[in-house]
């Protein structure tokens, strides 16, 4: 998957072509950038900053900007953050969405936790899919989004869920608001719940 995610054959003929670089050299260039990839680290964000750097090192500005960008997002608010997504969504236009899932950091939403949310996708850990990261706090899945019905399939289900940034949805606009009862409070026959369990396994 992250192979195809970066790069193909013709690709690699194309930039033969245009740049004069051997094919195996290209071929070894797209391989270090796969391995960049994969040392990227959900508990450390620094290996997000080498990445970065690589692609800037290896000519690929657009692409080391929006990773930064990205980074950038995790804090950002107001007017600042309508900024750096609007810079966001000119770069992801040039992107394909493989790439952007790998790289992205957009905020949870239907994350049913007042605090300890990791808070975005790129602090959550990878699994075997590339659409599916796994969050430690809460024990559960978190899904990527790349449209609106993405989206809506997910909100039915009141499942924590990220947006693509080219989705034409604004990740701060409001989804379904999860509201956990206290475990000390019950329903009307009497159950009582635990907040550490996500509304959709009770």
């Amino acid at each position: 998957m992250h192979d195809d995610a970066v790069f193909h054959e013709d690709e690699l003929d194309d930039w033969h072509e245009t740049t004069g670089v051997s094919t195996d050299r290209a071929r070894i260039t797209a391989q270090t950038e796969v391995d960049l990839l994969l040392a990227i680290d959900h508990l450390d964000h620094a290996t997000r900053g080498v990445y970065a750097d690589w692609l800037e090192e290896n000519g690929q500005l657009e692409r080391a900007e929006y990773v930064r960008l990205q980074d950038l997002l995790v804090a950002a608010n107001g007017f600042e953050r309508l900024v750096v997504v609007d810079r966001c969504r000119e770069l992801a236009a040039n992107q394909d969405l493989a790439w952007r899932v790998l790289v992205a950091r957009p905020r949870i939403l239907n994350c049913w936790r007042d605090s300890g949310c990791p808070g975005d996708w790129g602090s959550l850990a990878p699994t075997g899919l590339a659409a599916v990261r796994y969050c430690i706090t809460c024990g559960t899945c978190v899904h990527y989004c790349a449209d609106e019905r993405d989206r809506e399939r997910y909100d039915e289900r009141v499942e924590p869920l990220v947006i693509d940034i080219l989705s034409g949805i604004r990740d701060s606009e409001p989804t379904v608001n999860v509201s956990v009862p206290q475990d000390t409070e019950g329903d009307e026959d009497g159950t009582t719940f635990d907040d550490s369990i996500p509304p959709w396994r009770r």
